[in-house]
């Protein structure tokens, strides 16, 4: 009797500890909407507002800076709704990697695709500089959501200048890279991004610290990176741009 007592006393822990951290993933998840999504749906109402209240004192020029603003604060919207999908998906165990040959280069091309119209807005150029000839083995999905993540963050932090992907093999490892000459990071927002990437930090246990910069963005990249056992490398000047590094294995067989 008491082996089963202590059984089941051992059972409802595991329940309560699950429902703590199920809690604890809705408290973020709501503190995330509330910054990532609220803001952005605030400002297209107030922008649109304003324009339709005043249309006599818009000119062309003011009337397409006021497009651009509502087109980029969607974009904005869409990355980060879409980001919340896919965590809420990995919190749920619902995806796995399934390993397939990329031609990488072509998979670059479409994935700037969807965000090329902000870069434009901003007067940035993205150049694909990943070899023609490279086909790396890795899950399509994953990845795809590792490097939007990367791309809409340079994007974000530049102003005109240029963003370059580039790759190259090595050894077991494939490595790419993107490239901004952006704003920069502070070498104290490095550390903190680099923290989260190798403590491997859920959303559900830590408070996410909006005003440096560690975003949902973040931790949907250190999950997934390691889910393909990838690791990242950040270098970051002021003024200068940002590079960041992705090294991804090039096993056959990433659940051995």
């Amino acid at each position: 009797a008491n082996s089963q007592l202590e059984q089941n006393y051992s059972k409802l822990s595991e329940k309560e500890q699950t429902l703590r951290e199920s809690i604890n993933v809705k408290d973020r998840l709501i503190s995330v909407i509330s910054h990532d999504i609220i803001t952005p749906l605030k400002f297209i109402s107030v922008v649109s507002r304003i324009s339709k209240n005043n249309p006599a004192m818009l000119d062309k020029k003011k009337l397409v800076d006021s497009m651009n603003d509502i087109e980029f604060a969607s974009d904005k919207l869409f990355n980060n709704a879409n980001n919340i999908l896919n965590w809420m998906k990995l919190q749920n165990n619902r995806i796995k990697p399934k390993l397939d040959h990329i031609a990488i280069h072509e998979f670059v091309d479409e994935l700037v695709e969807p965000l090329m119209g902000m870069a434009e807005i901003k007067g940035i150029v993205i150049q694909n500089e990943v070899p023609d000839e490279d086909l790396i083995v890795s899950d399509i999905y994953i990845l795809m959501i590792i490097l939007q993540n990367l791309l809409s963050n340079a994007i974000k932090y530049s102003e005109k200048g240029e963003i370059i992907f580039s790759a190259r093999q090595e050894n077991d490892q494939y490595i790419i890279s993107v490239t901004d000459n952006g704003i920069g990071m502070t070498q104290n927002m490095v550390k903190e991004i680099e923290h989260i990437i190798k403590s491997k930090e859920s959303l559900a246990n830590t408070e996410p610290d909006f005003e440096n910069g560690n975003r949902l963005g973040y931790y949907i990249i250190a999950d997934f990176l390691h889910l393909l056992r990838g690791n990242i490398e950040i270098t970051s000047e002021i003024g200068k741009g940002t590079k960041v590094i992705i090294r991804i294995p090039q096993s056959q067989n990433l659940n051995s």
